[in-house]
């Protein structure tokens, strides 16, 4: 299909679609967390969202730890923890990247890694959404922003 897109946008002369943007967080569906998740016979939607995966995950921990297989559990458990600490550093190292690129004060990122409970994910869409309307902000104004206070 998308060679007959290609070779009628080549004969009309209308340039293709750019590719959709490869998110910079790494892919639940491929790592070891839910390669266990399937080994262990849990139940996964077709098409599940982080939440859900957390959620049949932690159902799982429970059934397990319930059954005596503590090794099982804490592996899973480990490899979920695993998983969110290596989404949490990309998606810091993607705010930090648009930081730089968009030139915005130092400041408002080091509050931003200072606050406590703070989904770095969200912050990373908020900033994608909303990062050039930032340009030329001040810190508090950008702080405030992309902890969804304004």
């Amino acid at each position: 299909m998308d060679a007959l897109k290609q070779a009628l946008s080549g004969a009309l002369g209308i340039a293709p679609p750019p590719p959709p943007p490869q998110s910079p967080l790494p892919d639940p569906m491929s790592s070891p967390w839910v390669s266990q998740l399937r080994l262990l016979r849990a139940q996964i939607p077709a098409d599940p969202s982080l939440g859900q995966l957390r959620q049949r995950s932690d159902a799982l921990v429970k059934e397990l730890k319930k059954a005596g297989r503590n090794r099982d559990a804490s592996e899973l458990q480990k490899l979920r923890e695993d998983f969110e600490k290596a989404r949490d550093k990309a998606a810091w190292g993607e705010i930090k990247g648009l930081f730089e690129r968009m030139e915005l004060p130092d400041r408002a990122y080091r509050a931003l890694k200072q606050a406590e409970n703070l989904d770095s994910v969200a912050v990373l869409g908020r900033l994608e959404k909303k990062g050039e309307s930032l340009k030329g902000a001040g810190a508090d104004r950008v702080r405030d922003t992309l902890l969804g206070k304004s």
